[in-house]
């Protein structure tokens, strides 16, 4: 589990609500892109396949093949969860919105690879399903994040790009580098605060 977040004791199924914790000071439940948070580290440091997640199956998916094929693919998702439940409204199933995501071309399977999560699509699927205003921005500095996101209006942020289409290694809050997802979900409430949906 990531530093930040807090147990919620006694809350219901996965889907529902992620039993894990909510994100720091803002109160948003927090959703992993992974059915067992606990375990999304040994996850992305490759120790364990995601097709052994004992949850998988709360995903979703058909088969823990086709959860272990998506679920390293859907951390924007699991921020479009997170914002769902802020809102107090119903969360599905990651599968559920894959499907969807795929319906609207946010995601275009091709083979072993997935193109997205593409921005403008995603944008168009969330304002027409859920009412959530979206808008593309193709970079902001962290001053002007920190001036947009807030409880009410998080924003998905992509990380571990350079200028020039390089990579650096993402951080975590204390500066060490930390393997994981590229999108995360931030909001503003005394400074940025930032989950990882790993």
């Amino acid at each position: 589990m990531m530093p930040g977040v807090s147990p919620l004791p006694g809350r219901g199924p996965q889907h529902a609500s992620h039993p894990g914790g909510r994100l720091g000071p803002s109160g948003i439940p927090y959703f992993s892109q992974w059915e067992s948070a606990e375990l999304a580290a040994s996850f992305v440091d490759g120790s364990r396949r995601p097709a052994e997640d004992p949850r998988w199956a709360a995903s979703g998916a058909q088969t823990a093949a086709e959860y272990e094929y998506w679920s390293a693919k859907t951390c924007g998702l699991a921020c479009l969860k997170m914002i769902l439940a802020g809102r107090g409204l119903p969360v599905p199933a990651t599968m559920d919105l894959v499907r969807e995501a795929v319906r609207w071309r946010a995601y275009v399977p091709d083979g072993d690879r997935v193109a997205g999560l593409i921005y403008q699509p995603f944008a168009a699927w969330v304002a027409e399903d859920y009412r959530i205003a979206a808008e593309v921005a193709p970079a902001l500095s962290l001053d002007r994040l920190a001036g947009l996101a807030s409880p009410p209006t998080p924003v998905i942020a992509s990380h571990g790009h350079q200028p020039g289409g390089g990579r650096r290694a993402p951080t975590t809050g204390s500066g060490v580098a930390a393997a994981g997802p590229e999108l995360i979900l931030t909001v503003a409430e005394d400074g940025i605060e930032a989950a990882c949906c790993e």
